[in-house]
């Protein structure tokens, strides 16, 4: 055995290992049952998956969603091109620390965005971190005594407008900050109509105004907002807050009065993000005056993360914790220098999720959002804010789930067809080529583990057109084995010897298979290139089968012919 055949056997020899050592995190995989799967530690189920052959959403379920951008109140100096790059940008960034593996992120016509995440377990987190604005702003508030006169002037415009007299407010204590004050204001209210009456923005807003309507709904805003001071500091930290049945129609009277300019265009109203319960059981929901210009935004924010809420009584409660730029910590220090003593909000797409009051001036740029978030739920925000907010509102035009068993079953009739056609060849090519089709079959087998070895080391996704592109190759590299064969059998007819015929046949048939796989190759390319989903997907399976099936047809069955041939023990094969 000379110094040649030794280097290709050892090259094959190592290609096989190389291949077993991909592919042997995908077979333990395969083999776990559902409860072994159940009972492992997640992080090593995770490590196991990712290490194993990636399936696409069509095989191991996922979610396909349509997204569709909403540049109605952009202005015309903007190119929605640009708006749609950015918005695939900001999107990609989240699905990435959202943690999807190969997900699909590609635009559709002018103003549509396809999204396709694999193997995700639950949808809908994964819908609402895709299409959360992540608009955060730093705004200050203004004080309880502002917000008492704007109220008290928005009920007085309010009746103005209408051409009608508003009914007289019942304006509670500015100290009844007690259980028993809320308890009063609350038996006031009957919940019954208040809220249905005042849902549409429109001409008849308010209903309380018309002369049909009860006593209870006949209360102005300033009636219906509840006032509790802090320390003493009723001017400043003052909080007006709103039973939570009142929220909708306040939420209404406020959007008519923004709609007719009766609310100054420095200042806007913002409710709290979440409701709280009062020391009577009582849902309230704190209501703000901001200044309309923001201190500082979410641009400006460097980076996130989730931390324990060591500071709330709330067990397994988190907050997230960012850091500003260079840039934002100068401006932050600056703000929270001049407004020692204020509030200042954290508005997060427009709910304040946090008011916290400036007790000093803050150098470090590091600050906390709090709430009651679980550590999924700061974990998503931490996501979005990492990735930014999205340029324009998107909308979702089509959702739709792909279940992990239709999957299986694709996986089911994939390997079903794969194996049916392996089969079909096994007999045809040991029938008709005998012990040189035996070598073919034995190429064959590899040809498959090294494809799915490869697409393992490449990281690439295997779908069901994927699982097409396996059947393909099964049958190309047989092409490539009949046309040596076919060669082999013309020089034996011509009178050669066995050895001189396998030289002659594999030289005369490489440019033949070199030119149809080159062909089949270029094709390949330009659909890897061009398409998109499943189109690259079977691509991707294409092109590297069409590699893998000429190195198995060309150089491993080579070398078993030489193998058996060499040193004269074996003088002819059956062909």
């Amino acid at each position: 055995m000379n110094l040649n055949i030794r280097w290709r056997i050892l090259i094959i020899l190592g290609a096989i290992a190389l291949a077993g050592f991909a592919l042997y995190p995908t077979v333990q995989f395969a083999r776990l049952d559902d409860q072994t799967r159940r009972d492992m530690d997640p992080a090593e189920f995770e490590r196991m998956k990712l290490q194993s052959l990636r399936l696409g959403l069509d095989l191991q379920g996922g979610m396909h969603i349509v997204l569709e951008i909403d540049d109605s109140e952009v202005g015309d100096d903007v190119e929605t091109s640009d708006l749609m790059d950015r918005a695939l940008e900001v999107i990609r960034n989240r699905i990435d620390e959202f943690g999807v593996t190969e997900p699909v992120v590609q635009k559709a016509g002018s103003k549509r965005i396809i999204v396709e995440l694999a193997g995700i377990d639950d949808p809908e987190r994964a819908e609402e971190i895709i299409s959360k604005a992540a608009v955060l702003e730093f705004q200050m508030v203004r004080s309880g005594g502002e917000v008492r006169r704007l109220v008290d002037r928005l009920d007085l415009e309010l009746a103005t407008i209408t051409g009608t007299s508003p009914a007289d407010p019942v304006v509670p204590d500015t100290a009844a900050a007690d259980s028993a004050a809320v308890d009063t204001v609350a038996a006031a209210v009957d919940t019954s109509e208040t809220v249905a009456a005042a849902v549409a923005v429109s001409s008849e807003l308010p209903k309380y105004l018309a002369d049909d309507v009860s006593a209870s709904e006949a209360r102005p805003l300033a009636s219906r907002i509840l006032y509790f001071s802090s320390e003493g500091k009723v001017a400043v930290n003052e909080t007006a807050s709103v039973l939570e049945s009142d929220v909708e129609i306040i939420s209404a009277y406020l959007a008519y009065l923004d709609a007719q300019r009766a609310i100054p265009s420095d200042v806007e109203f913002a409710w709290q993000a979440e409701a709280r319960t009062d020391g009577s059981g009582n849902r309230m929901r704190s209501l703000y005056l901001l200044t309309t210009r923001p201190e500082l935004t979410g641009e400006m924010l460097e980076d996130a993360r989730p931390q324990p809420d060591t500071q709330s009584n709330v067990p397994g409660n988190f907050l997230v914790e960012f850091d500003l730029s260079r840039t934002g910590r100068r401006l932050f220090s600056r703000t929270t220098g001049e407004n020692v003593g204020r509030l200042m909000a954290i508005v997060l797409d427009g709910k304040v999720k946090s008011a916290p009051e400036i007790q000093d001036k803050i150098r470090s740029g590091t600050a906390t959002i709090t709430g009651r978030f679980t550590p999924e739920q700061a974990t998503d925000l931490s996501v979005v804010l990492r990735a930014g907010a999205l340029p324009v509102p998107i909308r979702i035009e089509e959702k739709r789930a792909v279940g992990p068993s239709l999957g299986q079953d694709s996986i089911n009739l994939g390997t079903k067809s794969i194996m049916i056609g392996f089969v079909c060849v096994l007999v045809f090519m040991v029938v008709y080529y005998r012990v040189a089709g035996v070598i073919a079959v034995f190429a064959l087998l590899l040809n498959l583990g090294f494809l799915a070895a490869m697409l393992v080391y490449l990281d690439a996704v295997l779908t069901l057109p994927g699982i097409a592109g396996f059947v393909l190759t099964v049958g190309m590299a047989v092409d490539a084995n009949v046309l040596i064969f076919e060669r082999i059998r013309e020089e034996l007819r011509l009178g050669q010897t066995f050895r001189n015929a396998i030289n002659r046949g594999y030289d005369k048939a490489f440019r033949t298979i070199l030119d149809a796989n080159l062909t089949t190759l270029f094709a390949a390319l330009a659909l890897l290139w061009f398409g998109t989903g499943p189109i690259k997907g079977f691509a991707v399976v294409l092109s590297i089968g069409i590699v893998v099936s000429m190195f198995t047809a060309l150089f491993v069955s080579r070398v078993i012919f030489d193998l058996l041939t060499r040193g004269g023990t074996v003088r002819k094969i059956a062909i």
